[in-house]
This record gives structure tokens, sequence and C-alpha cells, in this order.
């Protein structure tokens, strides 16, 4: 005897890709480095009402901080959280929205790609000169800018995954 059971089915959830787990993976290190700010925060004040410091919280804040910018991009855009003129988006339909998004995109990539290419020739330069900060750390100044570069590749994968995607998605989840 077989009985039927009574849960419904559910759709088959989507694949992820390699970008998605990439991109999930820039917005947990963007969270960690946003809670390493509070914490970094929190040890300079405490040490403060001891007439002591960290000598470190500017700079390792400001690292910090550049990794939650760059390393959330891609995350923020898959999400629709990127600035967009609704009054344009709201008039348009269709192919023409598809057009806009799609030009958007492309304009998005230009952008971002000379971005990267000139923080990549930036590295390379702080590497080969074996440039690093004025603080007490002697940070090597690739290390964080490298951030910056893997926050810029993961925002080009991200624009390239929602410029060319399939047009039976919604037009209007882009920038």
């Amino acid at each position: 005897m077989q009985t039927d059971s009574a849960q419904p089915d559910l759709p088959p959830t989507p694949r992820r890709s390699w970008i998605d787990t990439f991109v999930d993976f820039g917005e947990v290190l963007a969270s960690i480095s946003v809670v390493l700010i509070l914490i970094l925060v929190c040890a300079e004040v405490f040490f403060r009402l001891f007439n002591r410091s960290t000598m470190v919280a500017d700079e390792l804040g400001a690292y910090l901080n550049a990794a939650i910018v760059f390393l959330g991009m891609s995350y923020t855009l898959r999400e629709g959280g990127f600035i967009r003129i609704e009054a344009i988006y709201e008039r348009l339909g269709g192919a023409a929205l598809r057009a806009v998004d799609i030009l958007c995109g492309l304009i998005s990539l230009a952008f971002t790609a000379v971005l990267a290419w000139f923080i990549w020739l930036h590295i390379g330069y702080a590497y080969s000169m074996n440039t690093r900060s004025t603080s007490i750390l002697q940070t090597p100044e690739y290390v964080p800018q490298s951030l910056m570069l893997i926050g810029l590749v993961m925002l080009i994968l991200q624009l390239l995954v929602l410029t060319f995607r399939p047009p039976k998605r919604v037009a209007n989840e882009f920038l």
C-alpha cells in the first residue's frame, strides 16, 4: 500500500553559478569587515579611556572600509541596490527597457574594466617598488590594493551576468 505524502511539490531551486558563489564570498568578507571595524573602533575607544591607543585604528579602518566598498559592490548590484533613474525605467517597457539595460551594462563594464586595469598596473608598481604605508604597521600597499582589484573583478563578472542574461528575465532588475 502506497501513501501519498502531504508535502507539495516544490519548484526546483535554480543552479547557482560559480560567479554567484564568488559574489557571495565577497559579501561575507565585506560583512566581516564591518564587524572588524566595529571591534576596532570599540577597542580604540576603550584604550583611550586609559590614555592609550592602538596606533593602527585609522589605517586598518581605512583598509576595511575599502574592503567593504569594493567587495560589496557585486553583491549590491546583484540584489538591485544600485541607484537608477526610475523615472526613465517607468516609461520604458519591453525591448526599449532591455536595450537600456544592455547599454548601461556595457558602459558600466567598460568603466569597471578600465578602472581594474589601472588598479592592476598600480598594484604591479607597488609590488615591484615594495611601497609600504608610513604607519607603524608598514603594510605593503599592494595587499589592500589587491582587495580593490578582487572586488572589481567580481563586479565585472556580475555585470557580465546581468548584461547578457537571457531576455526572458525581468529587465527592470538591473541598474
